[in-house]
C-alpha cells in the first residue's frame, strides 16, 4: 500500500509505503495473565495480516519496522497487523498502556515511529480512534524567531 503524508490537505510532505502477504493470514493465540480472563484469539478468517515492509521519508528522514515501539515502555508482543478489508488499520498486540489500563493483550493502534521528545523531534504515530484508524506525524522543535509545530 501506498502512503502520502500531508502538511495541508493539499501539501503532500512525504511518501511510504508498507506490504503485507495478502495469501497469509496472521493466526495467534496470546494467554491470559490472570485467571478467568478470556484469552485473546486471532483467526485467519478475521483477515488480519502481518506487515513485511514500512517505509516512509518524512522531513528528509527515513523510517521503517525496527524503529517502531508501541506505548511509553516500547513494550511489542506481535508484529504490526493490516487489516486492509473491512476496517482499514494498522495494529499490534501489545500488554503495555491498553485502552483501559488493562495488562491483557489486546490489539492497540496506539504506536508510533521517532519520539516528540528527543532530537530530531519527529513522530509518525497511528491513532485507533473511531471504527478505522489513521497515521499522523508531528515534528516540534524550535527556531531563532520562536518555537514552530508541524503536523498532518
Amino acid at each position: 500500500m501506498k502512503l502520502t503524508f500531508f502538511q495541508d490537505t493539499d501539501n503532500p510532505v512525504a511518501l511510504g509505503s508498507f506490504s503485507y502477504a495478502e495469501s497469509t493470514p496472521y493466526e495467534a493465540i496470546f494467554p491470559s495473565r490472570s485467571v478467568g480472563t478470556p484469552l485473546l484469539e486471532i483467526k485467519a478468517s478475521d483477515k488480519w495480516f502481518v506487515v513485511q515492509d514500512f517505509a516512509v521519508n518524512l522531513l528528509r528522514l527515513s523510517w521503517n519496522l525496527s524503529q517502531a515501539r508501541v506505548g511509553d515502555r516500547g513494550t511489542r508482543l506481535s508484529p504490526f497487523l493490516s487489516a486492509p478489508f473491512d476496517r482499514p488499520q494498522l495494529q499490534v498486540v501489545t500488554a503495555s498502556f491498553s485502552p483501559f489500563g488493562s495488562e491483557e493483550p489486546n490489539l492497540w493502534g496506539n504506536w508510533a515511529f521517532g519520539n516528540i521528545r528527543t532530537p530530531p523531534n519527529l513522530v509518525i504515530f497511528g491513532n485507533s480512534d473511531g471504527p478505522g484508524s489513521r497515521m499522523s506525524w508531528l515534528q516540534n522543535g524550535f527556531q531563532s524567531n520562536g518555537s514552530y509545530l508541524n503536523s498532518g
